[in-house]
């Protein structure tokens, strides 16, 4: 899920099963990138898990992007810090929810749609979504 947080900026909930994170995912160079401390970014030849980064890149058109990890420190018994190879990303659209209406009084609301506005999927700079923020 994807909130907004300024121009440019999302809150992003990463949860998923036996986790719960939250990172900031932003708008730079025509990609949204995530970049998200983790205990287990890399695993090891031996089945175990290093602490690191988890860097996330995509396109908000085509929803194509990479995953790659970066080791906080020498992992796994190499000498040297490590970054895994790039990882093809693909992400798909959310299912749409109910939008409650907006009333032209509600400020808020309109100065956030008047920028990239988006509720659980992404959109990019001038592109209409069928899905608009909507206060929690």
């Amino acid at each position: 899920m994807f909130t907004p947080c300024g121009e440019s900026c999302a809150q992003v909930d990463m949860s998923g099963p036996g986790a719960a994170q939250r990172a900031t995912a932003r708008y730079i160079k025509l990609d949204w990138i995530i970049d998200a401390h983790s205990n287990a970014a890399v695993q090891c030849g031996d089945g175990t898990f290093v602490p690191g980064t988890a860097h996330y890149s995509w396109n908000p058109d085509t929803l194509q992007g990479r995953y790659w990890s970066t080791a906080d420190s020498r992992p796994c018994g190499n000498d040297e810090s490590l970054d895994t190879y790039p990882v093809p990303l693909t992400l798909t659209k959310a299912a749409p929810k109910a939008a409650r209406p907006i009333a032209k009084r509600d400020t808020l609301n309109a100065k956030l749609l008047r920028q990239r506005p988006f509720e659980g999927d992404v959109c990019s700079a001038g592109r209409s979504c069928t899905q608009v923020w909507r206060p929690s």
